[in-house]
């Protein structure tokens, strides 16, 4: 619910924390 408030209020902040996420998880998967 959040994440919806603050994309609401900040997309660009929101895409920003989606691109960090997606890279840990493409870490996650590579080690």
């Amino acid at each position: 619910m959040k994440m919806i408030l603050m994309y609401s209020l900040r997309p660009e902040l929101v895409d920003a924390q989606t691109d960090v996420s997606r890279r840990i998880s493409e870490l996650g998967t590579s080690v």
